[in-house]
């Protein structure tokens, strides 16, 4: 097999540093200890505790991966890359956030007093800087895309 080259090379590498963020988001998460259970914003703790978020992350890493290889459509696939890499800037901003917390872990009975609104507002102030620039990205694509051939490499 000397000299053969790898196919979907770029997914791969989104692939495998995608699972890579999983990781370091779920260790990064643990390093808080009982505050965990406090800090949270992610919706999902609060049906399910960390089993459901953690379910659900391998099912979206399980679909990616049959998603991408099964389909040849360009636009598909891209849609797919772009979903991955945004979770994964997600996971980079999340994982430093948890990291710098249990640096500095606050007390209990201070964790206890951070609402649901809060964390909302702590998400939407995370998230919304890097959502905005997703509407212009697939304008843009769907525009060029008209003119445009993109066929996938086999």
């Amino acid at each position: 097999m000397k000299g053969e080259k790898m196919k979907n090379k770029g997914f791969v590498y989104c692939f495998i540093l995608y699972i890579i963020m999983f990781g370091l988001d779920l260790f990064t998460t643990l390093l808080n200890g009982d505050l965990v259970q406090y800090l949270e914003a992610n919706p999902l703790y609060n049906y399910g505790g960390l089993l459901l978020p953690i379910a659900l992350n391998v099912v979206m890493i399980v679909l990616f991966y049959w998603w991408y290889n099964k389909s040849k459509n360009p636009t598909n696939r891209f849609i797919i890359i772009s979903y991955m890499v945004f979770i994964i800037l997600i996971r980079m901003i999340v994982s430093y956030s948890n990291y710098q917390t249990s640096l500095d872990p606050i007390d209990i009975e201070t964790a206890k007093q951070i609402t649901t609104e809060m964390k909302n507002t702590h998400l939407v102030k995370t998230l919304l800087p890097l959502l905005l620039p997703i509407i212009p990205t697939y304008l843009t694509f769907g525009i060029w895309k008209v003119d445009h051939k993109i066929e996938v490499k086999e």
